[in-house]
């Protein structure tokens, strides 16, 4: 019988196609003699076998394979349950057995323990601890000592930078700490500029000749770089810094300087 689909020639009594596994369609056709059937034993003493029976084995396959997706399905589904088994005992029990046993403690021997050492010994002992005479201190390293703190505590005074009205003033401009504040830093500086302190003369001179927290007056500017020059004789920067400014005023600033 040949197929309709792919044209595959397939057994007369077969009712899929061996190729496609479409239904195959049936036409009538005209009844075959059958040839008797001979009864009795075969030749190998095995009873015989119809001709439909010996055929059969070819119609199974035609029939089409059955899916083995699910067989595939439940193989994966074991592995997962046994690796997860796996690394549940990996992580769980086997470390379990190389746990060690934590050693035993050592008991203290009890307060009424007896004491092998001779009351004689101890007696001797007590009273050449009470007869040590500690050494006296050497008293010129404690001199030094105080000499070298008073003189530590006399430079940290003398010291410009450690004046409490500029580090107060500088805390107000730069906003360290504090909210920024102008008034607050020039009222500092110039309590500062009272007691001849260079830094916070500068301060004032280099705002007033920028304008910044301060008037714009380069007059009033030379005068303040003019005190911190007295006040620090020995700082070059002051010099430069007066140099630029002279270089920048006009003549009636400097007659005013002169003035």
């Amino acid at each position: 019988m040949v197929c309709q689909h792919c044209r595959h020639a397939n057994p007369d009594t077969g009712r899929f196609c061996g190729k496609c596994g479409q239904p195959l369609a049936r036409h009538e056709i005209s009844p075959t003699p059958v040839p008797p059937r001979i009864s009795g034993p075969s030749f190998l003493g095995l009873a015989g076998e119809s001709e439909s029976d010996s055929v059969s084995y070819l119609l199974d396959d035609d029939a089409p394979s059955r899916s083995r997706g699910p067989i595939f399905l439940t193989f994966i589904l074991l592995a997962v349950i046994g690796g997860l088994g796996y690394l549940y005992w990996h992580n769980v029990y086997a470390p379990l057995a190389y746990v060690q046993p934590p050693a035993p403690r050592s008991v203290p021997p009890p307060a009424f323990a007896y004491d092998p050492t001779p009351p004689l010994a101890i007696a001797n002992a007590q009273l050449s601890t009470s007869m040590t005479i500690l050494a006296p201190l050497d008293r010129s390293a404690s001199d030094r000592l105080i000499l070298q703190r008073l003189a530590e505590d006399e430079k940290a005074a003398s010291d410009p930078h450690s004046n409490p009205n500029l580090v107060t003033g500088e805390k107000y401009l730069y906003g360290r700490g504090v909210s920024q504040s102008c008034r607050q830093a020039v009222e500092h500086f110039q309590a500062a500029a009272k007691q001849d302190n260079a830094p916070a003369l500068t301060h004032l001179a280099v705002m007033s000749a920028s304008g910044h927290c301060m008037k714009l007056d380069r007059v009033a500017a030379y005068q303040w770089f003019a005190r911190a020059k007295q006040a620090d004789p020995d700082d070059p920067w002051l010099d430069r810094s007066m140099d630029m400014l002279w270089a920048n005023m006009s003549h009636r600033e400097r007659t005013a300087v002169m003035k």
